[in-house]
């Protein structure tokens, strides 16, 4: 008797620590888990703090909270980090704001009721194809930024005045070079430039008309 209550008594026991074990083990598992998504999560890499909302990404290669990002401009413009000289052209927003996409689809969607444009189909694609231009337009003009900006910040912490001078001129004159060839090119060769996009005649002759109208904002939004 005493013989079956000691087997009964080592079995309970041998369930009971395995089960223990299993819930330790899972225990022990959902710890790592959580452990592996809060190292996973993106924080800012000066405060450290969960970057929600608007991040900000450098050229040297950090990700800073809009906070941080706001301080480094207000104070002496130096990356917390690697205390490189970082301005507003090293800095680029993470997030897209919406609201430019939202008021062309809205002008799009009413155009035909207020007798703007009676061809939404054809006005979409026409806006599509500028924003489309501006855009590469704008990634241009803003790696010739960062370039000169990061070379200028270069030369000027080693203390070469004239090689300073000699780099912000040619990249100048490289911006405004390429500016001048891009225009020339989306102005002769418009009509090349939109069947890269589409083969409907409508859609090229209504590029070609605005044309003239695209280039004047590209300049104005380049200078």
């Amino acid at each position: 008797m005493n013989e079956a209550s000691r087997q009964v008594a080592s079995h309970v026991g041998g369930r009971t620590k395995a089960k223990g074990k299993r819930k330790e083990e899972a225990l022990h598992k959902e710890s790592a888990q959580g452990s592996t998504l809060r190292r996973n999560k993106m924080k800012c890499n000066a405060c450290w703090r969960d970057l929600e909302g608007q991040a900000v990404s450098t050229t040297c290669g950090h990700l800073l909270c809009a906070d941080d990002a706001r301080k480094i401009l207000n104070n002496d413009g130096t990356c917390p980090i690697c205390d490189q000289v970082l301005s507003k052209s090293h800095m680029k927003p993470m997030d897209i704001n919406p609201g430019d996409d939202w008021t062309n689809m809205a002008m799009v969607g009413i155009s035909p009721q207020i007798r703007l444009m009676p061809d939404s189909q054809l006005s979409t694609s026409i806006i599509a194809m500028c924003q489309n231009t501006e855009a590469i337009s704008y990634m241009i003009t803003y790696g010739f930024a960062v370039v000169i900006t990061t070379r200028v910040s270069n030369e000027l912490g080693a203390w070469n005045i004239a090689n300073d001078r000699k780099a912000l001129t040619v990249s100048l004159a490289l911006s405004l070079m390429l500016g001048v060839a891009f225009l020339l090119l989306l102005g002769l060769g418009h009509d090349l430039w939109v069947r890269l996009f589409t083969i409907s005649e409508a859609v090229v002759s209504a590029f070609a008309s605005m044309t003239s109208l695209l280039i004047g904002s590209v300049v104005l939004d380049s200078t």
